[in-house]
């Protein structure tokens, strides 16, 4: 028992600056450990006032985003209204040309449709004045012909007139002749006579 005793008494005595050792080690990784601590709360305040200062700038961030938004909100349903009004001009415009465009086409289609009619009465009136030509031609065929006719007409009363004094010649000639033939034997008988035959 005493041995025992002993024995641990010497363990004791052995351990003691071993157990000083440990527990200066101890008491210096405690104070690493405190200093840590310290130095990890002072980096946790500062990650909290910066956490803090970052939240805040995030709220104004946020309200900078949300009143730039609602601008930019504006802006676009300005800039819709905008393009709805564009749109409805535009629209209004094309239609106001397709209008435009269908008189246009209507206005062309009546003024082919009188071009033709034109046409048509200038191939007519042609017609007409090929006629009226022709008739002119013939008429003056014509009066040719009428001339020709009276001038026929008349030589043909020149040679009746001309035969009519020729007959006339004849018969006075007929009547000399007659006239002669009685006179002339009584010119001979008178000579006899005369003579004493």
């Amino acid at each position: 028992m005493l041995y025992f005793l002993e024995s641990a008494s010497k363990k004791r005595v052995t351990k003691a600056p071993e157990l000083e050792t440990q527990i200066a080690r101890l008491q210096e990784e405690l104070k690493k450990t405190k200093s840590q601590l310290i130095e990890a709360e002072s980096c946790t305040k500062q990650a909290r006032h910066e956490a803090d200062e970052a939240k805040k700038e995030l709220a104004a961030m946020t309200v900078k985003l949300d009143d730039l938004w609602a601008c930019e909100e504006s802006k676009i349903q300005e800039l819709r209204k905008i393009s709805q009004d564009r749109d409805r001009a535009w629209e209004a415009e094309l239609k106001a040309v397709q209008k435009h465009l269908a008189t246009v086409i209507n206005e062309n289609q009546k003024l082919n449709t009188r071009l033709e009619r034109a046409a048509e009465a200038e191939a007519v009136q042609a017609k007409q004045a090929e006629l009226v030509n022709e008739v002119i031609s013939l008429r003056l065929q014509l009066s040719e012909s009428v001339n020709a006719v009276e001038e026929v007409k008349i030589r043909l009363n020149e040679s009746k007139e001309a035969e009519s004094r020729a007959v006339e010649r004849l018969e006075s000639v007929k009547s000399s002749m007659e006239v002669f033939d009685i006179i002339q034997p009584r010119k001979i008988l008178c000579i006899i006579d005369h003579s004493g035959l």
